[in-house]
């Protein structure tokens, strides 16, 4: 509040006429006394905003001053501000406005387009009034109009008043309409396939209903406003003497909330038999062909390089996003106008790059942002009726050093320097070459409405309505889409809704990232001075959610031996099947046999506790039976794939000191002659194995005495640890085909040995097994060791019981999650079993990372 609260003494008076005028333009745009507009003190920190801003342009032009948007923007402090400004003469002399058909460049023949566009729009060519190009959001608009039959048109209807007078009432549209060529426009597609906007000479008609049933069978038939269609269209429904009802469609194509509100306002005063005025639309047509290669080297020039990932991501490259799934949320902020240089919009801008940075890893975001256009160098463009929003590919590069004050100019920089090029389009952005393209490819999409005047429109005429706020999601088809609206009576508060697909995004996610994205909000507008690395973006309600998963540890096992889990089974059922393997078949009471007569061999030959035995075996029933002998020995197993590089083994036989290696005959000339180093690897205990066994067998669905286990991961991974143990401990069977089956055969062992649950990677998975084989009595199948695609799950989960999983050796713990047939969200990983799981910072490990985000 510093600089609205200074005492009236350390203002800084203005010294030139120039000065004094812009200082009375200010206090009258902003309500201020006089005395309260100092030549230090900046615009925004005043209490303005862009809207404000808008209305000082067009107050200082009439004032014979000529400054911008941009000029607001990159000089808000009133020195600088008055020092930009001229006057009208030298920098904006009078416009002529735009003579009809003027705008038609590239055009060989004027008549003959008239009359080509006459007959697309079954009209004389008399009727045809002017011609121009679309912008390119018309142009997108009408062509999915065409693919989408009756889509992207608002259906608005008004209750009226009783005592309005009908007759009176529609003159004053009809005045309207021919003081706004907009509602007076139809689209066409021809010449090289270019789209021209046609303003037709003849006003809306008006269709008159005694009853809603009436109405309804005129909208069952009423035109899908395609290309030569009337895009406008008009009704009254009179259904008793005391109600009478306006209604009208209106495309996408032909308004925004900005033009719905000045439109009632010029229905205002024509209802008042007062003379209608409006700014043609074809101004802003002009601009943006004036702008035309200069946004091609703007939009060029901002994508070099970029490697902002896509947010969120699809589940495939086929998948179109449908957002249905809606909630809305009111955030109470801390921002004040008057202790601020910088705009509520600007604030969240950068408070949602942050979160998008968190859940990306990156400090390149990307996202698209929906911008009303009404900040363009276009005179009376506050007065124009028309759709100027934009939709543009919105980068930020943020610096984690630094402050939120720094960060927050440079975006505001990056906003100003857009403005000129905002309407460019995103498909010809996307032309401009490989990044452009890329960044082309959001599914984040925001926009930010500007406070509102009201929800109802023209309350002299309408007793009840509609807000006048644009409907985004109309015609945003992206995962994630967020529409912010500023509260013009609460200036701190902001409602966002967010609709989304539930396919690509859960709804408990969105809903936790608004959480986050307020958390990150607030601290920015409270601090700052603060560097982006030391925002906090978990959440309270993360911290509560965290403290609720975590409420139950899983039960220790302190006391037991991962072997002993194994062999209690050979007491409870001696004679079922511990080891089906392509070289014969093991019970547990023969495993139990076995593995103890080697295990006191080992012990002779001088095993003690933690000794580290490697074992290097070709994929046999002798494999789990050295491994259990081993482990009661005391030692600990060292797994060797005897695939590997001689080099390799090598290696990991320096790090262990081994002194006795477990072979066969085949592989012992490999292990002459090593000598050893100092150990280092990852060390595997009994009691973390088994604890996180005992607790992750119901997730990867092994049911006891009955999972007949794949044994098919290499023994340099520890998938292969699992395959044998989780299936063991639960009193089941491991089969292990032979190398040939494993290669060539793998349905056909799975068959022959009654597998029913196996572990694989997606990519051998895809190679080796086809859903197209018959596997009847495969049940469950975990992927890992690489993130799970959609294209598996479509092909997969309505044929087994899908399970995701995720490890971390070094813990021995993992996540898993039975993936659905349908819903299912790539990423998804599941809960973590077998301890407690903490995610951090990537940049930061004594950090939490929120959830949801990459960590």
């Amino acid at each position: 509040m510093q600089a609205y609260t200074a005492p009236l003494e350390d203002r800084i008076p203005p010294p030139t006429e120039n000065e004094r005028q812009l200082q009375r333009l200010i206090a009258e745009v902003l309500q201020l006394p006089l005395g309260r507009v100092g030549m230090q003190d900046n615009f925004f920190q005043l209490g303005g905003d862009s809207i404000l801003a808008m209305t000082l342009v067009v107050i200082t032009r009439k004032a014979g001053y000529y400054i911008t948007m941009a000029d607001i923007f990159n000089h808000s402090q009133l020195h600088d501000l008055a020092a930009t400004a001229a006057s009208t003469s030298e920098n904006d002399p009078e416009d002529p406005g735009v003579l009809p058909y003027s705008l038609l460049n590239g055009v060989d023949s004027t008549d003959s387009l008239i009359k080509q566009t006459s007959e697309a729009c079954n009209v004389h060519e008399t009727s045809i009034e002017d011609i121009y190009p679309c912008t390119a959001l018309q142009e997108g608009l009408m062509a999915l109009s065409t693919k989408l039959s009756g889509q992207y048109i608002e259906q608005i209807r008004y209750e009226l008043h009783s005592n309005i007078d009908l007759g009176r009432f529609i003159s004053a549209w009809d005045a309207t309409a021919r003081a706004n060529p907009i509602l007076r426009i139809r689209i066409v597609q021809i010449q090289n396939n270019t789209m021209y906007q046609i303003v037709v000479r003849d006003i809306p008609l008006w269709h008159h209903f005694d009853d809603v049933n009436m109405f309804k069978v005129h909208v069952a038939t009423a035109n899908n406003m395609g290309l030569g269609d009337a895009l406008v269209d008009l009704s009254i429904i009179k259904s008793s003497e005391d109600s009478q009802s306006y209604q009208f469609f209106l495309h996408h194509a032909v308004y925004d909330g900005w033009s719905l509100q000045l439109l009632w306002k010029h229905v205002q005063v024509a209802y008042d038999q007062k003379p209608v005025s409006s700014t043609p639309f074809s101004r802003y047509i002009r601009h943006t062909m004036d702008n035309a290669v200069g946004a091609e080297e703007f939009w060029a020039s901002q994508f070099a390089n970029i490697h902002a990932p896509v947010f969120p991501s699809l589940p495939s490259t086929r998948y179109v996003p449908t957002p249905t799934s809606v909630f809305e949320r009111e955030i109470s902020t801390r921002f004040q106008p008057h202790s601020s240089e910088h705009t509520l919009s600007a604030m969240i801008q950068l408070a949602w790059s942050i979160i998008l940075s968190s859940y990306t890893d990156s400090d390149d975001v990307l996202f698209g942002l929906t911008v009303h256009g009404r900040n363009a160098a276009v005179p009376g463009i506050d007065n124009t009726t028309g759709t100027t929003i934009a939709t543009v590919p919105f980068r930020v590069q943020l610096s984690s050093q630094s402050t939120v004050q720094d960060s927050v100019l440079e975006l505001r920089r990056h906003m100003t320097a857009m403005i000129p090029f905002e309407h460019f389009g995103l498909q010809r952005i996307g032309a401009l070459g490989s990044d452009a393209a890329a960044a082309c490819n959001f599914q984040c999409h925001i926009g930010i409405q500007p406070p509102s005047s009201g929800s109802i429109i023209s309350p002299r005429l309408v007793k009840s309505g509609i807000s006048c706020h644009d409907s985004y999601s109309a015609f945003a088809n992206y995962s994630l889409v967020l529409v912010f609206h500023l509260n013009d009576k609460d200036k701190g508060n902001v409602v966002v809704n967010v609709i989304h697909d539930a396919k690509v995004i859960s709804s408990a996610a969105t809903k936790r990232m608004i959480y986050q994205f307020e958390h990150i909000l607030n601290q920015a507008i409270g601090s700052p001075e603060t560097t982006l690395d030391r925002l906090d973006i978990v959440s309270p309600q993360d911290m509560m959610q965290l403290s609720e998963w975590h409420q139950a540890l899983p039960q220790a096992h302190e006391d037991s031996g991962l072997y002993e889990l194994v062999l209690s089974h050979a007491v409870q059922h001696p004679h079922a099947s511990a080891i089906y393997a392509w070289d014969g078949v093991v019970s547990y009471l023969e495993l139990d046999d076995l593995s103890l007569r080697l295990a006191k061999r080992l012990q002779g030959l001088g095993v003690r506790r933690g000794s580290m035995i490697p074992l290097c075996l070709d994929r046999s029933k002798w494999v789990i039976i050295c491994m259990i002998a081993v482990l009661r020995a005391g030692g600990a197993c060292v797994m060797l794939d005897p695939s590997h590089p001689t080099e390799r083994t090598e290696d990991i036989l320096r790090r262990t000191e081994a002194e006795l290696v477990l072979t066969s005959s085949v592989h012992q000339d490999r292990f002459a002659n090593i000598s050893t180093g100092k150990p280092k690897g990852i060390l595997m205990n009994h009691s973390s194995l088994c604890t996180s066994i005992q607790d992750h067998t119901s997730s990867l669905n092994i049911e006891a005495g009955e999972t007949r286990g794949l044994h098919f991961a290499s023994y340099a991974f520890d998938a292969s640890i699992y395959e044998i143990f989780s299936v063991l401990v639960n009193g089941g069977c491991v089969c292990i085909p032979s190398e040939a089956d494993r290669s060539n055969n793998l349905a056909g062992f799975i068959n022959a040995s009654h597998v029913n649950w196996a572990i694989f990677t997606q990519t051998v998975l895809n190679n080796l097994l086809q859903p197209e084989q018959v596997v009847p009595g495969l049940q469950t199948v975990v992927v890992g060791g690489e993130a799970l695609t959609q294209d598996v799950v479509d092909v997969w989960a309505d044929k087994v019981a899908l399970v995701n999983g995720y490890d971390l050796a070094e813990t021995t713990i993992c996540a898993a999650r039975l993936v659905p047939v349908h819903g299912w969200l790539p990423g998804t990983i599941g809960k973590v079993t077998g301890g407690i799981g903490w995610i951090t910072m990537p940049s930061d490990p004594s950090r939490l990372a929120p959830i949801g985000a990459v960590g």
